[in-house]
């Protein structure tokens, strides 16, 4: 956060806005949670509780609520959307849904640290829908160094975000292409996981959620 130039005095940061992760759930009762104004809701069969080491890493960078690991945003409002199972898999028309529902539910902006090699109308109309509500879409570009950025992120209307290091230097395994928009601290992350753990957490996910928190 001191390499970013985040204000120390933050508390505030993000109050009235509404952050919809779309990911795996998240461990509300990690130590660096407590206290985050949340809600959440599974789109898939299994418990919301399983397997949601991804999603509370992200939600650790945006809205953190302890001194010693404060998010950007720790007033803000997370609304938690499980859309991928505990190996971090899902489908379009899941994550489509998640947008809709987030987008009903209030959110300002989304986060998708996710990607696929395929768009669908699903996912395409579910886009157009939170563009017109005047959603922000804020999503990973991917982790396979190779050119061609990811699905959502490389839709025109969502905010591509890769990684870099603590020297500013663009990830070896981060996807590129034209419509990466910026770029976030995404090596050797510090971040909260399941089961109380914290740990470092590398990839255009944990990109995202800076950005996210940021906006």
């Amino acid at each position: 956060m001191n390499w970013l130039g985040a204000q120390d005095d933050r508390r505030e940061s993000g109050r009235g806005i509404t952050v919809a992760v779309l990911d795996t759930g998240i461990d509300i009762n990690h130590e660096s949670l407590l206290g985050l104004n949340y809600s959440e809701v599974s789109l898939l069969d299994d418990s919301v509780e399983d397997g949601v080491g991804h999603g509370t890493g992200i939600a650790s960078i945006i809205a953190g609520q302890t001194d010693a690991f404060l998010g950007l945003a720790p007033s803000s409002e997370v609304l938690s959307v499980k859309v991928l199972n505990s190996d971090g898999v899902g489908d379009s028309f899941t994550i489509a849904k998640g947008i809709v529902l987030s987008v009903d539910q209030g959110a300002d902006i989304i986060n998708l640290s996710l990607g696929g090699f395929s768009s669908s109308a699903a996912m395409d109309q579910a886009i157009q829908y939170a563009k017109s509500k005047d959603v922000l879409l804020v999503s990973a570009v991917g982790n396979d160094g190779t050119e061609g950025v990811l699905y959502p992120a490389r839709h025109k209307d969502v905010i591509a975000v890769s990684s870099v290091d603590a020297k500013s230097r663009i990830s070896s395994f981060a996807s590129y292409g034209p419509e990466v928009d910026l770029a976030a601290p995404g090596v050797g992350i510090v971040t909260a996981w399941e089961d109380n753990h914290f740990v470092e957490f590398s990839g255009t996910s944990i990109a995202t959620a800076f950005v996210s928190g940021a906006l």
